[in-house]
């Protein structure tokens, strides 16, 4: 589940999270109607995905934009999250427009909250063990949840949702796709699927 809370995203886990040890089909709902949605795929472990039914983990902090865990700096995340964090080199968004930094040390999974002249980007990074990610993108997008399309970045498949296309009209922009090991998202509520695709198409380790 996802909501707004002025120009930040608060509330529960991100739309479209897949958490350990339930993988598989990823439903990004950006809604309160389709909690009914994401609770029917939970049922199955092969099809376990979307927001978690519960938060737990959650510290307190509503504004967490994953749902759960701590604020800390960059390189406590990295430390914690056990693998190279993604930051962005585009006139869109970039290192100096990191404003946050979330970290859920429990599953490995980090946020990141980019405050740019276009409006606020979400990251949320976290370990994939999808075998067949194209697979389950299309799988996704053939349940019609809203409308979603394939398309590549940094030459892996990923799968993108435009803005207000679920029933209600209320979901996010979203970006996601599978990197080295990371299951990468990236969603916003101001800027357009193909700002986001751009985005991450300049993403670099911050090890380099």
């Amino acid at each position: 589940m996802l909501r707004r809370s002025g120009a930040r995203f608060v509330g529960a886990r991100a739309p479209g999270h897949q958490r350990a040890p339930r993988r598989g089909l990823v439903l990004r709902l950006g809604a309160l109607a389709f909690v009914a949605a994401v609770v029917a795929v939970a049922m199955s472990d092969a099809l376990a995905p979307g927001p978690p039914a519960s938060t737990a983990g959650v510290v307190g902090d509503e504004g967490s934009p994953i749902g759960g865990g701590i604020e800390v700096d960059l390189a406590t995340a990295e430390a914690e999250a056990g693998f190279d964090l993604l930051i962005p080199q585009s006139g869109l968004a970039s290192a100096t427009d990191l404003v946050q930094v979330w970290l859920e040390s429990d599953v490995h999974e980090v946020g990141l909250v980019f405050d740019t002249d276009s409006g606020e980007v979400v990251m949320d990074l976290y370990p994939t063990t999808s075998t067949n990610p194209k697979g389950e993108y299309q799988e996704e997008i053939d349940l019609g949840v809203a409308k979603s399309s394939l398309t590549t970045v940094l030459d892996q498949p990923a799968i993108v949702t435009e803005p207000a296309s679920d029933v209600p009209g209320t979901n996010p922009a979203w970006l996601r796709f599978a990197l080295d090991g990371v299951d990468v998202n990236l969603y916003s509520y101001e800027l357009s699927t193909e700002d986001l695709v751009n985005i991450a198409q300049t993403l670099k380790p911050t090890s380099t």
